[in-house]
Protein backbone atom coordinates (compact mmCIF):
# COMPACT_ATOMS: atom_id res chain seq x y z
CA UNK A 1 0.00 0.00 0.00
CA UNK A 2 1.34 3.43 -0.89
CA UNK A 3 1.99 5.93 1.87
CA UNK A 4 -0.77 8.52 1.93
CA UNK A 5 -0.10 12.08 0.81
CA UNK A 6 -1.49 13.23 4.18
CA UNK A 7 1.29 11.40 6.02
CA UNK A 8 3.87 12.90 3.69
CA UNK A 9 2.42 16.37 4.23
CA UNK A 10 2.77 15.99 7.98
CA UNK A 11 6.46 15.29 7.49
CA UNK A 12 6.83 18.41 5.37
CA UNK A 13 4.90 20.61 7.81
CA UNK A 14 7.09 19.42 10.67
CA UNK A 15 10.08 21.02 8.97
CA UNK A 16 8.49 24.35 8.06
CA UNK A 17 9.13 26.03 11.40
CA UNK A 18 12.85 25.52 11.04
CA UNK A 19 13.21 26.03 7.31
CA UNK A 20 12.86 29.78 7.83
CA UNK A 21 15.54 29.93 10.57
CA UNK A 22 17.97 32.40 8.91
CA UNK A 23 21.40 31.18 10.16
CA UNK A 24 20.80 27.54 9.26
CA UNK A 25 19.09 28.33 5.97
CA UNK A 26 21.64 30.92 4.89
CA UNK A 27 24.46 28.49 5.63
CA UNK A 28 22.84 25.64 3.69
CA UNK A 29 22.07 27.88 0.71
CA UNK A 30 25.74 28.79 0.61
CA UNK A 31 26.72 25.10 0.49
CA UNK A 32 24.13 24.51 -2.25
CA UNK A 33 25.49 27.43 -4.30
CA UNK A 34 29.03 26.17 -3.79
CA UNK A 35 28.19 22.77 -5.23
CA UNK A 36 26.40 24.37 -8.18
CA UNK A 37 29.37 26.65 -8.88
CA UNK A 38 31.95 23.89 -8.49
CA UNK A 39 33.36 25.59 -5.38
CA UNK A 40 33.99 22.55 -3.20
CA UNK A 41 36.00 24.61 -0.73
CA UNK A 42 32.78 25.96 0.81
CA UNK A 43 31.74 22.46 1.88
CA UNK A 44 35.26 21.45 2.90
CA UNK A 45 35.81 24.58 4.98
CA UNK A 46 32.53 24.05 6.84
CA UNK A 47 33.31 20.44 7.81
CA UNK A 48 34.57 19.83 11.33
CA UNK A 49 37.37 17.72 9.92
CA UNK A 50 39.39 17.38 13.08
CA UNK A 51 36.33 16.19 15.00
CA UNK A 52 35.51 13.66 12.28
CA UNK A 53 39.08 12.36 12.19
CA UNK A 54 39.17 12.13 16.00
CA UNK A 55 35.99 10.02 15.94
CA UNK A 56 37.41 7.80 13.21
CA UNK A 57 40.69 7.30 15.10
CA UNK A 58 39.11 6.72 18.52
CA UNK A 59 40.73 3.70 20.18
CA UNK A 60 43.09 3.01 17.27
CA UNK A 61 46.86 2.72 17.82
CA UNK A 62 49.43 5.08 16.33
CA UNK A 63 50.62 2.75 13.60
CA UNK A 64 52.44 4.19 10.56
CA UNK A 65 49.49 3.20 8.37
CA UNK A 66 46.91 4.97 10.56
CA UNK A 67 49.07 8.06 11.02
CA UNK A 68 49.84 8.30 7.32
CA UNK A 69 46.20 7.88 6.30
CA UNK A 70 45.07 10.48 8.84
CA UNK A 71 47.63 12.98 7.58
CA UNK A 72 46.51 12.35 4.03
CA UNK A 73 42.86 12.87 4.90
CA UNK A 74 43.67 16.04 6.79
CA UNK A 75 45.59 17.51 3.88
CA UNK A 76 43.46 16.25 1.00
CA UNK A 77 39.81 16.04 1.95
CA UNK A 78 38.26 15.12 -1.40
CA UNK A 79 34.56 14.64 -0.59
CA UNK A 80 33.40 18.08 -1.69
CA UNK A 81 35.56 17.96 -4.81
CA UNK A 82 34.11 14.56 -5.72
CA UNK A 83 30.55 15.88 -5.39
CA UNK A 84 31.28 18.94 -7.54
CA UNK A 85 33.00 16.81 -10.19
CA UNK A 86 30.07 14.38 -10.30
CA UNK A 87 27.59 17.23 -10.72
CA UNK A 88 29.68 18.88 -13.44
CA UNK A 89 30.15 15.62 -15.36
CA UNK A 90 26.42 15.35 -15.98
CA UNK A 91 25.53 19.06 -16.00
CA UNK A 92 23.62 18.16 -12.86
CA UNK A 93 22.51 20.18 -9.88
CA UNK A 94 22.39 20.51 -6.12
CA UNK A 95 19.27 21.64 -4.29
CA UNK A 96 18.55 22.47 -0.67
CA UNK A 97 15.36 20.56 0.17
CA UNK A 98 14.61 21.26 3.83
CA UNK A 99 15.91 21.68 7.38
CA UNK A 100 14.58 19.68 10.31
CA UNK A 101 15.38 19.70 13.98
CA UNK A 102 17.82 17.01 15.11
CA UNK A 103 16.71 14.44 17.66
CA UNK A 104 18.44 16.21 20.56
CA UNK A 105 16.81 19.54 19.71
CA UNK A 106 20.13 21.40 19.85
CA UNK A 107 21.11 21.01 16.19
CA UNK A 108 19.60 20.92 12.73
CA UNK A 109 19.79 18.49 9.85
CA UNK A 110 19.79 20.02 6.37
CA UNK A 111 18.84 17.80 3.44
CA UNK A 112 20.36 18.48 0.03
CA UNK A 113 19.69 16.72 -3.24
CA UNK A 114 22.65 15.97 -5.47
CA UNK A 115 22.09 15.02 -9.12
CA UNK A 116 25.18 13.96 -11.03
CA UNK A 117 26.77 11.39 -13.28
CA UNK A 118 26.35 8.76 -10.57
CA UNK A 119 22.62 9.41 -10.30
CA UNK A 120 20.43 10.70 -7.48
CA UNK A 121 21.80 11.13 -3.96
CA UNK A 122 20.57 12.88 -0.84
CA UNK A 123 22.92 14.30 1.76
CA UNK A 124 21.85 14.98 5.33
CA UNK A 125 24.19 17.57 6.82
CA UNK A 126 24.29 17.55 10.63
CA UNK A 127 24.63 21.21 11.50
CA UNK A 128 26.00 22.55 14.78
CA UNK A 129 26.99 25.88 16.25
CA UNK A 130 30.67 26.38 16.97
CA UNK A 131 31.74 28.42 20.04
CA UNK A 132 32.19 31.40 17.72
CA UNK A 133 28.52 31.16 16.75
CA UNK A 134 29.32 30.06 13.20
CA UNK A 135 27.37 27.15 11.70
CA UNK A 136 29.45 24.08 10.84
CA UNK A 137 28.93 20.56 9.50
CA UNK A 138 29.53 17.93 12.20
CA UNK A 139 28.84 14.98 9.91
CA UNK A 140 27.22 14.05 6.60
CA UNK A 141 24.94 11.09 5.93
CA UNK A 142 25.00 9.76 2.36
CA UNK A 143 21.59 8.16 1.89
CA UNK A 144 22.38 6.19 -1.27
CA UNK A 145 25.48 4.70 0.35
CA UNK A 146 23.70 4.12 3.66
CA UNK A 147 26.51 5.51 5.78
CA UNK A 148 27.82 8.71 7.31
CA UNK A 149 31.12 10.34 6.56
CA UNK A 150 32.33 9.50 10.08
CA UNK A 151 31.43 5.83 9.53
CA UNK A 152 33.19 5.76 6.17
CA UNK A 153 36.36 7.27 7.63
CA UNK A 154 36.28 4.83 10.55
CA UNK A 155 35.91 1.81 8.25
CA UNK A 156 38.78 2.97 6.06
CA UNK A 157 41.11 3.35 9.05
CA UNK A 158 40.12 0.07 10.74
CA UNK A 159 40.92 -1.78 7.51
CA UNK A 160 44.48 -0.49 7.77
CA UNK A 161 45.13 -2.18 11.11
CA UNK A 162 47.86 -4.84 10.85
CA UNK A 163 46.44 -8.33 11.33
CA UNK A 164 49.05 -9.18 13.96
CA UNK A 165 47.89 -6.47 16.40
CA UNK A 166 46.49 -8.03 19.57
CA UNK A 167 43.00 -7.29 20.84
CA UNK A 168 44.39 -5.55 23.92
CA UNK A 169 46.08 -2.86 21.83
CA UNK A 170 42.98 -1.83 19.88
CA UNK A 171 39.63 -0.47 21.09
CA UNK A 172 37.06 -1.77 18.64
CA UNK A 173 33.33 -2.33 18.84
CA UNK A 174 32.09 -5.91 18.83
CA UNK A 175 30.99 -5.53 15.23
CA UNK A 176 34.39 -4.15 14.20
CA UNK A 177 36.17 -7.02 15.93
CA UNK A 178 34.00 -9.58 14.18
CA UNK A 179 34.52 -7.89 10.82
CA UNK A 180 38.27 -7.86 11.36
CA UNK A 181 38.38 -11.50 12.46
CA UNK A 182 36.21 -12.68 9.56
CA UNK A 183 37.43 -10.29 6.94
CA UNK A 184 38.07 -13.01 4.35
CA UNK A 185 34.54 -14.38 4.66
CA UNK A 186 33.07 -10.90 4.29
CA UNK A 187 35.23 -10.21 1.25
CA UNK A 188 34.05 -13.45 -0.36
CA UNK A 189 30.39 -12.61 0.30
CA UNK A 190 30.85 -9.19 -1.30
CA UNK A 191 32.74 -10.70 -4.24
CA UNK A 192 29.91 -13.14 -4.94
CA UNK A 193 27.24 -10.46 -4.69
CA UNK A 194 29.21 -8.24 -7.08
CA UNK A 195 29.67 -11.16 -9.51
CA UNK A 196 25.93 -11.84 -9.59
CA UNK A 197 26.15 -15.05 -7.58
CA UNK A 198 23.26 -14.12 -5.28
CA UNK A 199 22.52 -17.67 -4.15
CA UNK A 200 26.17 -18.44 -3.40
CA UNK A 201 26.62 -15.20 -1.51
CA UNK A 202 23.48 -15.86 0.54
CA UNK A 203 24.80 -19.25 1.67
CA UNK A 204 27.82 -17.52 3.19
CA UNK A 205 25.91 -14.42 4.32
CA UNK A 206 23.33 -16.41 6.29
CA UNK A 207 26.12 -18.22 8.17
CA UNK A 208 27.64 -15.05 9.58
CA UNK A 209 27.02 -13.83 13.16
CA UNK A 210 23.98 -11.55 13.44
CA UNK A 211 26.07 -8.38 13.83
CA UNK A 212 27.70 -9.10 10.49
CA UNK A 213 24.56 -10.44 8.80
CA UNK A 214 22.84 -7.14 9.57
CA UNK A 215 25.77 -4.96 8.55
CA UNK A 216 24.26 -2.11 6.56
CA UNK A 217 26.86 -2.14 3.78
CA UNK A 218 26.59 -5.91 3.35
CA UNK A 219 22.80 -5.80 3.21
CA UNK A 220 23.05 -3.05 0.59
CA UNK A 221 25.39 -5.24 -1.47
CA UNK A 222 22.69 -7.90 -1.22
CA UNK A 223 20.03 -5.45 -2.43
CA UNK A 224 22.06 -4.41 -5.47
CA UNK A 225 22.84 -8.01 -6.37
CA UNK A 226 19.21 -9.02 -5.96
CA UNK A 227 17.94 -6.16 -8.12
CA UNK A 228 20.27 -7.20 -10.92
CA UNK A 229 18.97 -10.77 -10.87
CA UNK A 230 15.77 -12.62 -10.06
CA UNK A 231 12.79 -10.43 -8.98
CA UNK A 232 12.14 -12.77 -6.03
CA UNK A 233 15.71 -12.25 -4.82
CA UNK A 234 15.28 -8.49 -5.19
CA UNK A 235 12.07 -8.46 -3.15
CA UNK A 236 13.68 -10.61 -0.47
CA UNK A 237 16.78 -8.40 -0.28
CA UNK A 238 14.86 -5.13 -0.12
CA UNK A 239 12.55 -6.52 2.56
CA UNK A 240 15.54 -7.66 4.64
CA UNK A 241 17.15 -4.22 4.42
CA UNK A 242 13.95 -2.41 5.38
CA UNK A 243 13.44 -4.76 8.32
CA UNK A 244 16.94 -4.13 9.65
CA UNK A 245 16.88 -0.36 8.94
CA UNK A 246 13.26 0.77 8.69
CA UNK A 247 14.09 4.49 8.61
CA UNK A 248 16.82 4.20 5.97
CA UNK A 249 16.16 4.78 2.27
CA UNK A 250 19.28 3.32 0.62
CA UNK A 251 17.38 0.24 -0.57
CA UNK A 252 14.55 2.41 -1.88
CA UNK A 253 16.92 4.64 -3.85
CA UNK A 254 18.56 1.53 -5.30
CA UNK A 255 15.21 -0.01 -6.24
CA UNK A 256 13.92 3.13 -7.95
CA UNK A 257 17.17 3.71 -9.86
CA UNK A 258 17.30 0.11 -11.04
CA UNK A 259 13.65 -0.09 -12.09
CA UNK A 260 13.72 3.14 -14.10
CA UNK A 261 17.12 2.45 -15.66
CA UNK A 262 16.05 -1.05 -16.68
CA UNK A 263 12.97 0.31 -18.43
CA UNK A 264 14.95 3.06 -20.19
CA UNK A 265 17.40 0.44 -21.47
CA UNK A 266 14.61 -1.61 -23.10
CA UNK A 267 12.55 0.74 -25.30
CA UNK A 268 9.56 -0.94 -26.83
CA UNK A 269 9.27 -3.48 -24.03
CA UNK A 270 5.76 -4.42 -22.82
CA UNK A 271 4.26 -2.17 -20.13
CA UNK A 272 5.28 -2.99 -16.58
CA UNK A 273 2.60 -4.46 -14.32
CA UNK A 274 0.56 -2.25 -12.02
CA UNK A 275 1.94 -4.14 -9.02
CA UNK A 276 5.51 -3.40 -10.04
CA UNK A 277 4.74 0.28 -10.63
CA UNK A 278 3.02 0.47 -7.24
CA UNK A 279 6.19 -0.92 -5.62
CA UNK A 280 8.30 1.74 -7.33
CA UNK A 281 5.91 4.52 -6.33
CA UNK A 282 5.88 3.28 -2.74
CA UNK A 283 9.69 3.38 -2.69
CA UNK A 284 9.60 6.98 -3.95
CA UNK A 285 7.13 7.83 -1.18
CA UNK A 286 9.52 6.35 1.39
CA UNK A 287 12.33 8.50 0.02
CA UNK A 288 10.13 11.59 0.27
CA UNK A 289 9.38 10.90 3.93
CA UNK A 290 13.10 11.23 4.66
CA UNK A 291 14.26 13.73 2.04
CA UNK A 292 11.24 16.02 2.03
CA UNK A 293 9.07 17.39 -0.76
CA UNK A 294 11.66 17.42 -3.54
CA UNK A 295 10.29 18.25 -7.02
CA UNK A 296 12.68 15.72 -8.55
CA UNK A 297 10.66 12.97 -6.87
CA UNK A 298 7.63 14.16 -8.84
CA UNK A 299 9.68 13.64 -12.00
CA UNK A 300 10.55 10.11 -10.86
CA UNK A 301 6.88 9.38 -10.21
CA UNK A 302 6.20 10.41 -13.78
CA UNK A 303 8.92 8.08 -15.06
CA UNK A 304 7.43 5.26 -12.99
CA UNK A 305 3.97 5.88 -14.49
CA UNK A 306 5.48 5.87 -17.95
CA UNK A 307 6.82 2.34 -17.46
CA UNK A 308 3.20 1.19 -17.74
CA UNK A 309 2.52 3.64 -20.61
CA UNK A 310 0.38 5.87 -18.39
CA UNK A 311 1.13 9.08 -20.30
CA UNK A 312 -1.48 11.35 -18.69
CA UNK A 313 -0.29 10.90 -15.07
CA UNK A 314 3.32 11.02 -16.26
CA UNK A 315 2.65 14.41 -17.84
CA UNK A 316 0.99 15.68 -14.68
CA UNK A 317 3.98 14.68 -12.54
CA UNK A 318 6.49 16.20 -14.99
CA UNK A 319 4.55 19.47 -15.11
CA UNK A 320 4.39 19.65 -11.32
CA UNK A 321 8.15 19.09 -11.10
CA UNK A 322 8.87 21.83 -13.66
CA UNK A 323 6.52 24.28 -11.94
CA UNK A 324 7.90 23.58 -8.46
CA UNK A 325 11.54 23.86 -9.56
CA UNK A 326 11.86 25.97 -12.73
CA UNK A 327 15.64 25.38 -12.78
CA UNK A 328 15.22 21.58 -12.91
CA UNK A 329 16.19 21.05 -16.56
CA UNK A 330 15.32 17.31 -16.77
CA UNK A 331 11.72 18.17 -15.83
CA UNK A 332 11.37 20.49 -18.82
CA UNK A 333 12.79 17.89 -21.20
CA UNK A 334 10.24 15.43 -19.80
CA UNK A 335 7.44 17.95 -20.37
CA UNK A 336 8.58 18.31 -23.98
CA UNK A 337 8.92 14.58 -24.66
CA UNK A 338 5.55 13.76 -23.14
CA UNK A 339 3.77 16.61 -24.92
CA UNK A 340 5.23 15.34 -28.19
CA UNK A 341 4.05 11.84 -27.40
CA UNK A 342 0.54 13.13 -26.66
CA UNK A 343 0.46 15.31 -29.83
CA UNK A 344 -0.08 18.37 -27.64
CA UNK A 345 1.52 20.73 -30.14
CA UNK A 346 0.81 23.91 -28.18
CA UNK A 347 2.62 22.47 -25.15
CA UNK A 348 5.49 21.30 -27.37
CA UNK A 349 5.96 24.91 -28.51
CA UNK A 350 5.87 26.23 -24.96
CA UNK A 351 8.36 23.60 -23.76
CA UNK A 352 10.74 24.36 -26.64
CA UNK A 353 10.61 28.05 -25.79
CA UNK A 354 11.43 27.42 -22.14
CA UNK A 355 14.31 25.08 -23.00
CA UNK A 356 15.74 27.58 -25.46
CA UNK A 357 15.41 30.66 -23.26
CA UNK A 358 16.28 29.16 -19.89
CA UNK A 359 18.77 26.43 -20.79
CA UNK A 360 20.11 27.55 -24.19
CA UNK A 361 18.98 24.29 -25.78
CA UNK A 362 19.37 24.15 -29.62
CA UNK A 363 15.61 24.23 -30.10
CA UNK A 364 15.67 25.13 -33.80
CA UNK A 365 17.71 22.03 -34.55
CA UNK A 366 15.48 19.93 -32.28
CA UNK A 367 12.26 21.21 -33.93
CA UNK A 368 13.68 20.37 -37.34
CA UNK A 369 14.25 16.69 -36.52
CA UNK A 370 11.97 13.99 -37.99
CA UNK A 371 10.33 13.31 -34.62
CA UNK A 372 8.89 16.85 -34.70
CA UNK A 373 7.45 16.63 -38.24
CA UNK A 374 3.83 16.49 -37.02
CA UNK A 375 4.48 19.46 -34.73
CA UNK A 376 5.97 21.46 -37.61
CA UNK A 377 2.86 20.81 -39.74
CA UNK A 378 0.42 21.74 -36.97
CA UNK A 379 -1.05 25.23 -36.50
CA UNK A 380 0.73 25.59 -33.15
CA UNK A 381 3.96 24.44 -34.73
CA UNK A 382 3.64 26.84 -37.64
CA UNK A 383 3.03 29.70 -35.21
CA UNK A 384 6.06 28.72 -33.14
CA UNK A 385 8.29 28.41 -36.20
CA UNK A 386 7.11 31.86 -37.37
CA UNK A 387 8.31 33.38 -34.11
CA UNK A 388 11.68 31.76 -34.61
CA UNK A 389 12.04 33.04 -38.19
CA UNK A 390 11.54 36.63 -36.98
CA UNK A 391 14.55 36.36 -34.61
Amino acid sequence: MRLTRAVLLLGVLASVAHAADPPWTTFTRDIEEGFAAGESWRFTAALQRERLLALARSGLPETPEITGATTGLRERFEVGRHICADIAAAHGSARFVRIVEAADGAERVAVLRWLGASGLEYLSLRLVREPSGEVAIADVYFHRAGQSLAEALRRSLVQLLPAELGAATVELSEGERLARDRNRELAEVRRRYAAGDYAGAMVLHSGLPRLLRDDRALLLDRVRSGLAGDPADAAEAVAAYRKAYPADIAADLALVAHRLAARAATPGAPPVSDVRVAETLAAIDRVELVAGADPYLELLRGEAELTRDAVAPARAHASRAAEAEPALEPAHWAVLALALRADDHAEVGRALTVLGQRFAAPVDTIAGSPEFAAFARSAAGQAWLATRSRK
